[in-house]
C-alpha cells in the first residue's frame, strides 16, 4: 500500500471513522471495452450541397525584411500617401500691443492687426480681438507721423482647451 492509505488508515483508527465503501478498492478497475455499433451507414450521401466555383483572392505583395545591424531586424514598411488634412480652425483672440520710443511710450500709433486698426492711449497701449488660425502667421503694422512704420508678423503657436488665444506684443518706434 502507499503512504497516502497508510495515513488514511491511521488516521480513520485513531478518529474511529468508519468508511461505508473501502478507499481503496481491492481489485483494479477493468479497462474500458470497446461497443460494437450495430448501425450501418447509407452507401448515398444523405444530401447533396451544390457548390460553386470561387473566385481566387488577389496574390499579397509580401515585402521581405531588412536587417538593421545588430539590433535585430524591421520590415519595410508601404506608405499610404498622406490624407488631405482639414483646414485649420479659427479661434478668438486677443493682442495686446504695448509701443515704446527709447523705453518711454508713444501715444497716438495707429496699429492695424486681422484686418482692425486700433489707435494707443496715452500709455502706448492699444488692444485687437479678432479670430486667428494656430501657427498662421499674421501681419502687423504700426504708423505715426514723426516715425518710421514698423512692419512684423505674430504667429500663434498652439491654442489652449479653452480655444481662446491671446499675447502681448512689444513694439519698439524709432523717430525719423
Amino acid at each position: 500500500m502507499g503512504f497516502l492509505t497508510d495515513l488514511w488508515k491511521q488516521i480513520s483508527e485513531f478518529f474511529e471513522i468508519k468508511a461505508v465503501e473501502p478507499i481503496v478498492p481491492e481489485e483494479p478497475p477493468k479497462p474500458h471495452e470497446p461497443i460494437e455499433s450495430v448501425t450501418t451507414l447509407p452507401e448515398k450521401p444523405i444530401a447533396e450541397v451544390p457548390t460553386e466555383e470561387i473566385e481566387p483572392l488577389p496574390p499579397v505583395k509580401i515585402i521581405e525584411p531588412i536587417p538593421i545591424g545588430e539590433q535585430g531586424r524591421a520590415d519595410r514598411i508601404e506608405v499610404l500617401p498622406a490624407k488631405e488634412e482639414p483646414e485649420p480652425e479659427e479661434y478668438p483672440c486677443t493682442v495686446h500691443f504695448h509701443t515704446r520710443c527709447e523705453g518711454m511710450p508713444v501715444a497716438g500709433v495707429d496699429v492695424t492687426f486681422l484686418g482692425q486698426t486700433e489707435t494707443t492711449d496715452s500709455s502706448g497701449k492699444c488692444s485687437i480681438n479678432g479670430r486667428a488660425k494656430v501657427m498662421e502667421k499674421l501681419p502687423i503694422t504700426a504708423s505715426k507721423a514723426g516715425y518710421k512704420t514698423i512692419e512684423t508678423e505674430i504667429a500663434f503657436a498652439f491654442a489652449p482647451r479653452s480655444g481662446l488665444l491671446g499675447a502681448d506684443n512689444r513694439l519698439d518706434m524709432e523717430r525719423l
